[in-house]
């Protein structure tokens, strides 16, 4: 009654509807996900809108590079170009 379900695998593997149903009817069962399909989670996904459902941010691929990262963003959203650009062919050799 008061399992934890963890999930930091691929989120195509859950169906995220079905755990969103067991989580309303069971309020002190938890899901912890740092995955979901598709990614990034949509804004009408049943799991935000329960409590005991918690979706953090994909990180299964931090090396420590967190920072550059963080660097990147500032310039774009100053307005700056960035300084590592990224394309579709860059997309293609992702994880």
């Amino acid at each position: 009654p008061t399992a934890t379900f963890i999930n930091t695998g691929r989120g195509a593997q859950v169906d995220e509807a079905a755990l969103a149903s067991t989580l309303k009817r069971n309020p002190l069962q938890t899901a912890l996900l740092d995955v979901t399909f598709p990614e990034p989670i949509r804004p009408w996904n049943a799991l935000l809108r329960c409590g005991n459902a918690y979706v953090t941010p994909h990180i299964a691929g931090s090396l420590g590079e967190e920072k550059a990262r963080i660097e990147e963003l500032r310039l774009v959203v100053g307005g700056s170009a960035p300084l590592y650009e990224v394309d579709s062919a860059s997309f293609e050799r992702s994880a």
